[in-house]
C-alpha cells in the first residue's frame, strides 16, 4: 500500500512539473512568434573628460563617443533626437563637451582632438572606437542626424551589445 502511496505522489507531482514547463515554454514560444521585443534597458549619456577618453582608448576599451559644445545648435538638436531614441535603445554615449574647461584647455583639447580623431571637423562629432581604434566616424556632414540613421550607425557596428 505505501509503495501505491510514493507512487502517486511521484506521478502527480511530475505532472504538474510538465505542465509548468509547457506553459513556460508557451509562454516563450508566443512572445518569439509574435515579433513582441524583450524590454530594454534604457541608453544613457555620459559625460567624459579629455583625459578620460585617452585612457579608455589606452586601456583598449570599446565605447561610442560624441564631441559636444554647450552652444552648439546642431549638438541640441542631436541631445532632442537622444530624448526619443535613448530609452528605447541599450547603448552608452560618452559626451565629451569640449567647452567644459577654461578657454586655454579648450583650444588645446580641440588641437589634440584633431591629432588622434583625424575626421573631426565640429561638433556634433561621433566615433565608434573597438579595442582602442577609432573604427568609424558618423557622417553628420552630408547629412543631417536623423534617428533612423544613427540607428543604422548603431546596428552596423553592434553598438548598443557592448
Amino acid at each position: 500500500m505505501e509503495e501505491k502511496k510514493k507512487r502517486k505522489i511521484f506521478v502527480a507531482v511530475f505532472s504538474v512539473l510538465c505542465c509548468l514547463a509547457i506553459g513556460a515554454i508557451a509562454t516563450i514560444w508566443s512572445t518569439v512568434g509574435s515579433g513582441q521585443k524583450q524590454e530594454v534597458e534604457p541608453g544613457e549619456i555620459t559625460p567624459i573628460t579629455f583625459e578620460e577618453v585617452q585612457d579608455k582608448m589606452d586601456s583598449k576599451e570599446t565605447f561610442t563617443l560624441i564631441i559636444t559644445q554647450s552652444d552648439c545648435m546642431h549638438c541640441q538638436d542631436f541631445y532632442d533626437m537622444m530624448g526619443n531614441y535613448l530609452p528605447k535603445h541599450s547603448i552608452e554615449l560618452f559626451d565629451l563637451n569640449i567647452d567644459r574647461e577654461t578657454p586655454e584647455e579648450e583650444e588645446q583639447i580641440k588641437k589634440e582632438i584633431q591629432e588622434i580623431f583625424l575626421g573631426y571637423v565640429g561638433t556634433p562629432n561621433m566615433f565608434y572606437i573597438e579595442k582602442g581604434n577609432i573604427i568609424s566616424q558618423y557622417d553628420n556632414i552630408t547629412s543631417d542626424i536623423t534617428e533612423q540613421s544613427f540607428n543604422a550607425w548603431v546596428q552596423k557596428y553592434h553598438m548598443d551589445q557592448v
